[in-house]
């Protein structure tokens, strides 16, 4: 960084807590710390779509180069597909600005991870719809745009299935055949 490259290929931040590499970093003209120019990220992705795994891990990237250039990047760059098609993806300061924790999910890894008393714990509190088996995020997505946050909400939509008009009256046929007065073959 210090010879100002433009492109450094396969590049590495070591800390005292970490070491992470980079699968690249580009010089771009705007003020830093650094000068007149400050890096964003680049990853390659071996996929022909972006999705939101690869822009958190840009995220996440450049999050790292922040305090070693004395500003985030604003974006980063994917190199996607087989033909290393580039992808610029903005507001990578997210991560920074968010105070929040993420929201919880559970999936079938959280049974043996470390944390799974905890991660129960609270989705048990607020009522995490991912406490059913089977409901991931996408599903979790699809009640919450329907106004459905918690397993109470959920529980008050449920209707039992409808009776049929003649579910309590035999079939005519069904009752003939039981008397032994049904028609021969």
């Amino acid at each position: 960084m210090r010879r100002r490259a433009a492109f450094i290929l396969d590049a590495g931040f070591e800390d005292d807590d970490f070491l992470i590499q980079f699968d690249g970093i580009k010089k771009v003209e705007s003020r830093s710390g650094a000068g007149s120019f400050q890096y964003e990220p680049v990853l390659f992705h071996e996929g022909r779509q972006v999705h939101e795994p690869q822009r958190l891990m840009l995220e996440v990237l450049g999050a790292l180069l922040a305090p070693v250039q004395g500003k985030a990047p604003d974006r980063g760059v994917i190199c996607r597909g087989p033909d290393c098609s580039a992808t610029t993806v903005q507001a990578l300061i997210r991560i920074q600005r968010d105070e929040t924790a993420p929201k919880l999910l559970l999936n079938k890894h959280c049974q043996v991870g470390e944390f799974r008393a905890r991660c129960h714990t609270s989705a048990v509190a607020e009522e995490n719809l991912t406490l059913l088996r089977g409901v991931g995020a996408k599903e979790v997505r699809a009640y919450e745009r329907k106004g459905r946050f918690t397993l109470t909400q959920l529980a008050h939509t449920f209707r039992p299935r409808r009776k049929g008009r003649r579910s309590d009256q035999p079939s005519r046929r069904r009752a003939s055949c039981a008397a032994g007065t049904g028609a021969p073959r």
